[in-house]
């Protein structure tokens, strides 16, 4: 399906979907990695997963261990001074971190527990994103916070193997038309640009519809399609390109409505780096993706799941052992069959 072209339309179009095409073809081996962190059997041949089967989950309890002995304690280090001057800034800093920072950066999950998370990801798909900004929070709470992020809904540039040596990457986010219609009404006040260019937003939202997305294979997780067959409510999705250096730029457009552009604005980090931090089990020189233990763990898993499965179905058979009837002086209903199916 061929989506209108909107006057808004992003100048970067075709860098986006030159990326994501080889992305998707990437993130194809991912349903299987997550059929085993749910402790499901998947099916290479049908590329589902199959319920009757059975697994001993081996893979996803060392992961899980690994992670749990990595992150038994929030991490921690000691800020050191550059000069005699800077002594006091720097104690000042360690608490400032410990004090304010780890208690109180709890977007999503409690930070601790979102390193562990961090931790047990990077093992499942070989690398795990972390975007990070400045956050208000309604405890009260201003300051640095952090968001693990889909890394099937983080489209890294072709041809780099890191972040660091990106030149941009673009994340896919989901927001309410109730939230875009927000940003329309309340204007910024004058001499403060928001980067929203709210005419954009208006068409948008008018080509958009009232139809919410169903589920889909290369954005959403098995585990998001398992546990939600009939699909979630996601809104409409828009992608950021993050970029790097001095001039970078956040660049804020609608994939799958006419590519419209709805934002642009300066790093507001004013650092010129991409926000985003990749956790990896294992880096690789010449693949930004890593590799993950369930990545080298998967022939042997299925292996161990194969042998198990034969042996359960071999008991079966000797629990119930098939039964030859000769059909001459046999009457059909006269035959038991309750014991031998137990």
């Amino acid at each position: 399906k061929k989506d209108k072209q909107s006057k808004y339309e992003f100048e970067a179009k075709a860098d986006y979907l030159s990326d994501y095409e080889i992305h998707k073809n990437y993130i194809n081996d991912f349903d299987a990695y997550e059929a085993m962190l749910l402790g499901k059997v998947y099916d290479s041949v049908s590329a589902s997963v199959d319920s009757s089967k059975i697994t001993d989950s081996y893979a996803m309890t060392l992961a899980k261990e690994r992670a749990d002995r990595v992150i038994a304690k929030t991490p921690d280090g000691e800020t050191q001074s550059a000069g005699k001057a800077d002594v006091g800034k720097a104690r000042f800093m360690d608490i400032l971190r410990q004090k304010w920072i780890y208690p109180n950066a709890n977007a999503q999950r409690p930070f601790q527990e979102k390193l562990n998370l961090w931790q047990l990801y990077s093992s499942v798909y070989g690398y795990m994103p972390m975007f990070y900004d400045w956050t208000t929070s309604n405890t009260g709470y201003v300051g640095p916070d952090c968001w693990l992020w889909n890394p099937r809904n983080l489209v890294p540039q072709q041809g780099k193997v890191s972040i660091e040596d990106m030149d941009y990457v673009t994340a896919l986010t989901w927001v309410s038309k109730k939230k875009l219609e927000e940003i329309i009404e309340n204007e910024p006040e004058e001499g403060v640009d928001d980067g929203w260019n709210r005419d954009a937003l208006a068409e948008l939202l008018e080509t958009a519809g009232n139809k919410n997305a169903g589920n889909d294979s290369d954005q959403d997780t098995l585990v998001e399609r398992d546990r939600n067959p009939s699909g979630s409510k996601k809104g409409i999705c828009l992608a950021t390109r993050y970029e790097a250096g001095e001039d970078g730029k956040w660049c804020t457009f609608a994939p799958d409505h006419g590519f419209t552009k709805v934002r642009e604005l300066d790093n507001p980090h004013k650092n010129g780096r991409i926000p985003f931090v990749v956790k990896y089990s294992q880096p690789l020189f010449d693949s930004f993706y890593g590799l993950g233990d369930f990545q080298r763990a998967k022939p042997l898993q299925f292996a161990r799941d194969g042998l198990t499965n034969f042996y359960f179905a071999n008991l079966l058979r000797n629990l119930a052992p098939g039964i030859i009837v000769i059909a001459d002086g046999v009457v059909k209903h006269t035959l038991d069959v309750s014991r031998a199916n137990p």
